[in-house]
């Protein structure tokens, strides 16, 4: 029913912390956990931890090419490729599920056609979790009201969803963007986005997590305008690596588990916003769906059409006296910009009258 796809760079430390406390949620059997090590440092580490919670059904792929940090699309991607359940998670191995983060998006998945569900992250400490519990920490740090602005942390949707848009873009190379990316394609492709005010994560970290200071507006500009719903090759991405260097005994034999996948999820009162995307006009860089077209940009506000129209939508009013020397140069000048003429004639004596008669685009010479 469910992959949780976990994107894992060196942050061993910090899962071996969240892993206990999220294990009510991954210790079903309907859902997967997918681990995509995008290092082998902590291979063996990380295999042995995970042993020791042989009611989870796990799946570990690892990347044996040595690389500086990078964003985690191609591991996501990684992780898409070899998921096996037809709804899938995303989110990080440090975050905790607050709530049911699992039984909540499969409900909203399952409620909301071609949905996409979004949820809702606070960064906190160890520290913080020890002193408040989930919920208080969560509380402390949750940027509010809920916003489409500051709904990240988590993704889920039908895995054909993603496999439609070939994945997360692997050519990204900056920090930042991916996320907002994917729901721009997403959107594109016709997906619907929802945001779920109670899909709660703590993402936790021994240290505060410092100012947000990484903002580039050109990456963000180029990140949230693609010209495309698709990304990278139809072939190519998600397979950056595919070693899989352990799983689940049971997924290992290949046992047939299907009638414990169908089983259905706890049932999860689950609130779902519509909302849109971060989608950017690339010419002007306006949010194209939270800012006003930009009258300077061709693309946000081309030229008026001269197809006609069933009713007028833009109509000059014209008063007029005596006009005769002005009024063919004025109506060349509008006749681009308006659907239609309307001209109030205050008794001309020359011919403004039937100047204005001739013009085609006239509706009502008063």
């Amino acid at each position: 029913m469910l992959s949780v796809i976990l994107p894992f760079y060196k942050k061993l430390s910090e899962f071996r912390r969240v892993l206990p406390l999220n294990l009510p949620y991954f210790a079903r059997p309907w859902v997967e956990v997918v681990l995509v090590l995008d290092e082998n440092e902590s291979e063996a580490e990380t295999v042995a931890l995970l042993r020791q919670y042989p009611q989870v059904q796990w799946k570990v792929l690892v990347n044996d090419q040595p690389h500086p940090w990078q964003p985690p699309c191609k591991s996501i991607n990684v992780g898409l490729r070899h998921a096996t359940r037809d709804r899938v998670l995303v989110c990080s191995p440090e975050s905790l599920f607050v709530t049911d983060v699992p039984a909540l998006a499969v409900s909203v998945i399952d409620a909301v056609p071609r949905g996409v569900m979004l949820g809702r992250v606070a960064f906190g400490t160890f520290a913080d979790l020890e002193a408040w519990g989930p919920a208080g920490a969560f509380k402390a740090h949750a940027a509010e009201p809920m916003t489409p602005m500051n709904v990240y942390g988590s993704i889920a949707a039908r895995r054909a969803e993603f496999e439609a848009v070939q994945g997360y873009d692997e050519g990204f190379r900056e920090w930042g963007g991916d996320d907002d990316n994917i729901r721009v394609r997403l959107e594109m492709n016709g997906a619907r986005l929802v945001a779920c005010a109670d899909v709660k994560l703590l993402h936790l970290s021994a240290e505060p997590r410092p100012p947000y200071s990484q903002h580039d507006p050109l990456t963000d500009l180029r990140k949230c305008s693609p010209s495309s719903p698709q990304a990278n090759t139809s072939e190519g991405w998600g397979r950056s690596f595919d070693r899989v260097a352990w799983q689940s005994d049971s997924l290992a034999a290949g046992a047939d588990h299907e009638g414990l996948r169908r089983q259905p999820a706890p049932a999860a009162a689950a609130v779902a916003m519509p909302i849109r995307s971060r989608r950017q006009c690339p010419v002007c860089g306006r949010l194209e769906h939270f800012q006003n077209p930009m009258p300077f940009c061709v693309r946000c506000d081309p030229p008026a059409s001269h197809e006609g129209h069933a009713s007028p939508r833009v109509v000059c009013v014209i008063q007029a006296y005596n006009e005769e020397r002005h009024l063919r140069d004025c109506f060349d000048h509008l006749r681009e910009h308006v659907d239609g003429f309307v001209v109030l004639d205050d008794g001309s004596t020359d011919a403004t009258g039937d100047i204005a008669a001739r013009e085609p685009g006239l509706l009502a010479l008063l």
